[in-house]
């Protein structure tokens, strides 16, 4: 219906397709519906915080692209999709959603 009450559900909607909310939506039916955009990449990976820099993204990416299945960050590639509020880390490798 609104933004708040996206905050409110599509974290969720995108956690069950073993996504993640990517922090955009949008109405596809006037008062009847609407989607939530998920990340679905085998080859990015959500940072568990805001990356600031490069020295940042060298401490931060190597550890997440590790924590899933034989993943290793990607030639030091990482970006931020949404000032303040969600990073990216590229990976590469074995990916949990193939």
């Amino acid at each position: 219906m609104d933004q708040a009450d996206a905050i409110k559900k599509c974290p969720d909607v995108c956690s069950k397709a073993n996504g993640y909310w990517n922090l955009q939506w949008r109405t596809t039916e006037p008062g009847k519906m609407s989607v939530c955009g998920c990340l679905m990449s085998s080859t990015d990976d959500v940072a568990p915080k805001v990356i600031k820099d490069d020295a940042e993204a060298a401490n931060v990416c190597p550890k997440v692209c590790s924590d899933d299945n034989g993943r290793v960050w990607d030639n030091k590639e990482w970006k931020t999709v949404h000032d303040g509020k969600l990073s990216l880390c590229r990976c590469k490798g074995a990916s949990p959603f193939s």
